[in-house]
């Protein structure tokens, strides 16, 4: 039977100094279940508030929603192992943030029934996603197979709530059975049974391909059937080198062709003018399959595929897309015509460390409870110390402070002297050749030379 709000607000007064039939009890979140209640009237008191109900031979099976309020959106991090990659590098990424059943507090709270996560995918310098992981709390989330729900024109929506009463073409509410309801209130109609619970930590994972050279601002949003929203963007950045080929006296010089390995493997690269930029998976296999038909077939294709080449003609070269992190080696493989090739490789980096270095405290510096001081105990070692706000005064003067370690990126550019003659020979190359043989000739000229002569003196 429905109660009154007069009966509700005395049933309320009389439970603050009343003995608790139940409890207290803590929720996970999800649903709590009290058994074995004589009929009667109840209070339940939550963290958001008091609600009155009863509990008889028509309503045996009393339910109460609780709107109970943590942020729909809460912590929203994305994270990546990576902070620099290179073109055709394949990258991860890391969603998550705390959940909730409802958006606002008390009475004004709104059920949240779809969560949905967007992603602009850095606007075209990533693709081939694929999401790798996502769950809700320790549940992962599939499709009917089996397989983890993916990305759909750049988002994922999850059903966070399903209605306990449908709608039938009159508009009527119905039950599970189809059956027309008019017993329950439009609050009891319109509830809805929470899939999740409540701040439950969503964690999504997903892989990508670097497609473009530069900064790569991912942004990922978060945002709720209600209202919420939230968003969160992640950098990746690429790096690049700029080849000047100079002669002796520094003036640019053409017909040069280098090679730029990463890992022992010389890098492919897609040409666009004296610009290089790797080639991802997907264009180097275009670019072997068109290679591998005939003239006929390849004037047939409708487009043929950007060239890829492993050669660095300079000139001035640029190549753009490389990773920061890693060190790259650049071979010259052929000089121009008339100038001394290399015989070494060159190291490029793009990543320098700097170590911690410490600092005296300035003379107004003042008490910093989170921070942490340092003497210098000898030439270049430092000790942290205890120091509280009494005693900072007076240590004031031989206290440092650390700055810690940090890392730096720059894009890099090497200029490549050749100076005019033949290639000189390395150390076993043929010239060193010629002159032994040579000298081993000399060798045994003179040796039979002597022997002769010492005969004939012997004679």
């Amino acid at each position: 039977m429905s109660m009154s709000d007069g009966l509700k607000t005395a049933l309320a007064a009389w439970a603050k100094n009343a003995a608790a039939t139940a409890g207290p009890v803590e929720s996970d979140g999800s649903v709590l279940t009290f058994t074995g209640l004589p009929y009667g009237y109840y209070v339940v008191t939550t963290t958001q508030g008091e609600q009155a109900i009863t509990v008889d031979s028509t309503n045996p099976n009393a339910e109460i929603v609780d709107k109970n309020f943590t942020l729909p959106i809460k912590e929203l991090k994305k994270t990546s192992e990576d902070v620099t990659a290179q073109v055709g590098d394949t990258v991860t990424y890391t969603v998550s943030f705390g959940t909730a059943n409802f958006s606002g507090e008390g009475e004004d709270a709104k059920q949240i029934t779809k969560y949905t996560i967007s992603d602009n995918f850095a606007s075209g310098y990533l693709g081939n996603i694929t999401v790798t992981s996502l769950k809700v709390g320790d549940e992962e989330i599939k499709d009917k197979n089996g397989k983890f729900v993916q990305f759909a024109a750049g988002k994922i929506e999850l059903d966070w709530a399903t209605p306990n009463y449908a709608k039938n073409e009159e508009g009527q509410f119905i039950d599970k059975n189809g059956n027309v309801v008019q017993s329950k209130d439009d609050a009891a109609i319109e509830s809805y049974t929470n899939v999740y619970k409540n701040g439950a930590v969503l964690t999504l994972t997903y892989s990508a391909t670097v497609l473009k050279p530069g900064t790569i601002k991912n942004t990922v949003n978060v945002s709720t059937d209600v209202g919420d929203t939230k968003s969160f963007d992640k950098e990746i950045k690429t790096y690049s080198l700029t080849i000047n080929k100079v002669d002796g006296e520094n003036k640019p010089l053409d017909g040069a062709e280098f090679e730029l390995a990463r890992d022992n493997v010389a890098v492919k690269f897609v040409v666009d003018g004296s610009t290089y930029t790797p080639a991802t998976a997907e264009q180097i296999k275009a670019y072997e399959d068109y290679a591998k038909l005939t003239e006929e077939q390849q004037a047939e294709a409708t487009e043929a595929p950007a060239t890829v080449t492993t050669v660095i003609k300079a000139g001035t070269a640029i190549v753009q897309g490389l990773d920061g992190d890693d060190t790259y080696v650049l071979t010259e493989t052929k000089a121009p015509e008339g100038y001394n090739k290399l015989t070494s490789s060159k190291d490029i980096v793009f990543k320098s460390n700097s170590a911690a270095k410490y600092e005296r405290l300035a003379d107004d510096a003042k008490f910093d409870a989170n921070a942490k001081y340092f003497t210098l105990i000898e030439e270049d070692k430092y000790q942290e110390t205890t120091v509280t706000e009494e005693t900072f005064d007076n240590l004031k003067g031989s206290l440092y402070t650390e700055v810690p370690a940090s890392v730096s990126y720059a894009d890099q550019s090497q200029p490549i002297e050749n100076l005019k003659g033949a290639e000189l020979p390395s150390t076993g190359g043929i010239g060193t050749t010629i002159f032994t043989v040579v000298g081993a000739t000399l060798m045994v000229g003179a040796a039979v030379l002597f022997v002769t002569k010492k005969r004939s003196i012997i004679d």
